[in-house]
């Protein structure tokens, strides 16, 4: 978070500049500081909330498995024994 805040800072009078010498680098600091920004929300906030949807199908799917394999040993048909 650090980095890219000092980053955005560093560029931003670069990327807002309105002086015919910086209009050469400006969208190049633009790209560097919004590039920056977004990358950090993605790893920030996309990137854990797409491992907890992760872990939370594999609980959903392990129970379920878990459901289906105790229904199955009560049923007498599948277990094998005639009664």
């Amino acid at each position: 978070m650090l980095t890219t805040t000092t980053t955005f800072l560093g560029v931003a009078p670069i990327a807002f500049a309105q002086s015919l010498q910086a209009q050469f680098l400006v969208p190049m600091a633009a790209a560097l500081a919004f590039g920056a920004l977004v990358a950090t929300v993605i790893q920030m906030v996309l990137v854990p909330a797409l491992a907890k949807l992760q872990v939370s199908a594999a609980m959903r799917r392990r129970k379920k498995k878990a459901r289906g394999a105790e229904a199955s040993s009560h049923d007498p048909a599948t277990s094998g024994t005639s009664g």
